[in-house]
């Protein structure tokens, strides 16, 4: 993949808004912008199990993340007691040098996966669950550069406002689902309209009650 620009990149993370499937492509395009190795959705309050969603540069952490390292990750424990719930977060804000440079999770897993330096960006979903878009750059390259920070503080609130929307979009088409399997299985005739009066969508009784001699009229 070549080196996006900053509009594809946004493209790709508002797409991934209503195909979810795209967040990886998103993912990968934030990462080329931003000199990191890779980037990933992670869930801050989940208590059973976490799924990470990461670009393809991070197939093999992610997986390694949600078989098991979600549980041990120092940031998500330290975020929480400081009680981030919006913004920018690098690991300075978040631990001390003599956690990052010997607690497990920075030693076992992101050494092993060649993952150093982090920016994150937090933000809270409608169903108030907090996530982080974080980004990763290879361990072997130090610290992230001037214009790559401010790549990311540009990309990152995109990225947040599609994950909020993609939320919405999605408990809304689950709230449809819902209506719309009550509705056919009531003995009722339902006709939906929308705010121009306009036919949405009708029950299969309120079909045949139009074979019967009924008709559907708006009223202006």
């Amino acid at each position: 993949m070549g080196k996006p620009d900053l509009l594809t990149a946004i493209d790709a993370i508002y797409a991934s808004a209503l195909a979810p499937e795209r967040w990886p492509e998103a993912l990968e395009h934030i990462g080329h912008l931003t000199g990191g190795l890779g980037a990933a959705i992670v869930p801050l309050t989940a208590t059973d199990r976490v799924v990470t969603i990461g670009s393809s540069s991070l197939d093999e952490a992610t997986q390694d993340y949600n078989k098991e390292w979600w549980r041990y990750d120092i940031r998500i424990e330290r975020r929480s007691a400081l009680g981030i719930t919006e913004g920018l977060i690098t690991d300075p804000d978040l631990l001390d040098e003599e956690t990052a440079r010997t607690h497990p999770f920075f030693q076992e897993f992101l050494r092993s996966h060649k993952l150093g330096a982090y920016l994150g960006y937090v933000t809270a979903l409608p169903s108030r669950q907090i996530v982080a878009v974080g980004l990763h750059r290879d361990l072997r390259r130090g610290s992230f550069e001037k214009e790559e920070v401010d790549n990311f503080i540009r990309l990152a609130p995109h990225a947040a406002r599609a994950l909020v929307a993609g939320s919405e979009i999605a408990e809304g088409r689950r709230a449809s689902r819902i209506l719309s399997n009550v509705l056919n299985h009531s003995t009722s005739g339902a006709i939906l309209l929308d705010d121009r009066g306009v036919v949405v969508s009708m029950t299969q009784t309120a079909r045949s009650m139009l074979g019967a001699g009924f008709d559907v009229s708006v009223v202006a």
